[in-house]
């Protein structure tokens, strides 16, 4: 029996397209584009490529340029350890300290996350600094006062959300910043403007903070900073700064151990010294009046 060949037709081609928001115009804002920080800090740390200083700052520019608008969380580590390099090879190569500045105005703006779950999965990390030089000290002291006092950014971001204040300044309490500054002071008996710039730090920190006030107090704040309150300033702020921290010890950190550090003969005669100062300073403008 003869069958009669049915004409098949061509097979259509079944084509998978993928449009993403981007093609289409869906996604506005900034598209952060991201960078290899270990091939970065490879480079500034393997003996082969240690002193090619060149493509050291060919390679940190690039950074600054590719998140001059906020570092993401996953980046952060890796970031400041970026900068502990750049701090240590300052003191000897001031080179390198231009791009460690912008690298720190770029850490007082919003961490930003690419997912939700970001804040939770590096809600552990732990930030160390250890900065010597002047000039990165009062950076430091403006980035941190700039995560305090941020309003909310505006920016908007393609594949990113800017975090919060409140993670950001959890962030910090997470740190050794805090007990980083307080060891530092000693180092600055001859320049009156980093330390004010320091205490006002640390009077932001201690505030509301029990988590840096803990840090603070393990690094002896109460006796480093009542021990010299009385040190000469014209302006008045040094001891008015080293009051404010003293109470924020008190109220905020472990007060037996605030009790402790204040218990030396140096620091119960500088605590009369201010009072009696600050009651003489009252009388005699009681008095004007």
């Amino acid at each position: 029996m003869a069958t009669e060949d049915v004409p098949t037709k061509p097979a259509v081609p079944v084509v998978g397209h993928v449009i993403t928001d981007d093609d289409i115009g869906v996604k506005q804002g900034i598209k952060i584009q991201a960078i290899n920080f270990n091939k970065v800090f490879k480079l500034l740390t393997d003996p082969h490529s240690t002193t090619l200083y060149d493509r050291h700052f060919h390679a940190l520019q690039r950074l600054i340029r590719h998140y001059k608008s906020g570092l993401l969380l996953k980046d952060l580590v890796q970031a400041f350890k970026i900068i502990n390099v750049c701090a240590d090879r300052a003191a000897s190569h001031s080179d390198y300290l231009q791009p460690m500045q912008e690298l720190l105005k770029i850490c007082s703006l919003p961490f930003l996350k690419e997912k939700s779950s970001d804040e939770t999965v590096y809600s552990q990390i732990v930030v160390r600094v250890h900065f010597t030089i002047r000039d990165i000290k009062l950076e430091l002291a403006n980035t941190i006062l700039s995560i305090y006092t941020q309003k909310p950014s505006s920016q908007k971001f393609k594949d990113q959300l800017p975090c919060s204040q409140a993670y950001n300044i959890s962030m910090l309490e997470k740190s050794d910043v805090a007990e980083t500054l307080v060891k530092s002071l000693s180092l600055l008996e001859q320049d009156l403007e980093v330390k004010l710039c320091l205490m006002n730090v640390l009077q932001h920190l201690s505030s509301f903070s029990k988590p840096n006030c803990d840090k603070m107090l393990s690094a002896d704040a109460a006796s480093r900073i009542a021990s010299r309150m009385n040190d000469p300033d014209p302006s008045g702020r040094l001891l008015f700064r080293s009051i404010e921290i003293l109470w924020n010890l008190i109220e905020n950190g472990n007060r037996e151990e605030v009790s402790r550090q204040l218990n030396s003969l140096v620091c119960l005669n500088a605590l009369k010294d201010a009072f009696s100062e600050r009651m003489t300073q009252v009388t005699v403008t009681m008095i004007d009046n």
